[in-house]
């Protein structure tokens, strides 16, 4: 794929100090307005995570977790690395890593349209493929950046 590779950090939060950290009140829309949906594809393809993010702007989000409902309740499984949006072939991308916590090797590199909210250009839908494991289940998110993780989302989907 063409365009820059996403920034990639070490798997713990914190990551890349050169972002702008996330305020408060975005952390708290982003918590509040995590909308989730999932089409999911039969056997072992990768499934779509519809992921809207409010406040989006270049460099302001570093990426995803995706959180999986166990036995003491929500765990982090799978984090998406985000590149800044840029341009390609005429329309707004990021790419983006799949790294799961299960062992599996990183995804090859994948690329996300982005959707602006014609009503609010700064709220933007990304669809980003995940490679699931095991049984389904629950599932929820955050998004995260160098000054810190939003919430769980209030949506939840089963994967």
């Amino acid at each position: 794929m063409s365009g820059p590779r996403p920034r990639l950090r070490p798997a713990e939060l914190g990551g890349n100090t050169n972002v702008p950290p996330i305020p408060n009140r975005l952390l708290l829309a982003l918590s509040l307005a995590l909308a989730l949906l999932v089409a999911p594809i039969t056997g072992c393809q990768p499934s779509t995570v519809r992921v809207q993010l409010p406040l989006f702007r270049s460099g302001e989000v570093d990426g995803i977790w995706l959180w999986r409902l166990g036995a003491a309740g929500y765990e982090r499984v799978c984090r998406f690395d985000l590149s800044d949006a840029y341009l390609s072939g005429g329309r707004e991308v990021v790419t983006y890593l799949q790294t799961c916590l299960d062992g599996r090797p990183a995804s090859a590199q994948w690329q996300a349209t982005v959707e602006r909210l014609p009503s609010d250009p700064s709220t933007v839908t990304l669809v980003l493929l995940h490679q699931p494991f095991g049984a389904v289940a629950t599932h929820r998110a955050s998004a995260f950046n160098g000054a810190g993780e939003s919430a769980l989302s209030t949506s939840t989907l089963a994967l």
